[in-house]
């Protein structure tokens, strides 16, 4: 199952490069984030560059605190090979455009 590994790191990298793009598109600083999300800014800035997955409920945390739709980022989430089973596929509509920040249209 050696094979799957460079396409989990792939994905990783995919949801990452994602999130981060979220982030940069609202214009919020990770410092802010951190204390939304309560994750380090250490640790999101891991997450953003790929190096680490995040559990899904911290990308669910991100999206809402960034006014986005977490649904296309569960579909990134779960190609890293994570699955949370029992877990809501998505949460309340946010009212923003799926992956997109609220008024960054």
């Amino acid at each position: 199952m050696t094979g799957q590994q460079p396409d989990r790191r792939a994905a990783a990298r995919e949801l990452g490069a994602a999130l981060r793009s979220l982030q940069q598109q609202s214009g919020r600083p990770l410092r802010s984030l951190e204390t939304d999300v309560r994750i380090s800014d250490s640790s999101l800035s891991r997450y953003f560059r790929g190096e680490t997955v995040p559990p899904w409920p911290v990308v669910r945390s991100l999206c809402r605190a960034l006014k986005a739709d977490p649904t296309p980022y569960r579909v990134l989430w779960e190609a890293t090979g994570h699955v949370s089973p029992g877990e809501p596929d998505a949460v309340a509509d946010t009212g923003a455009t799926p992956g997109t920040a609220a008024g960054a249209a």
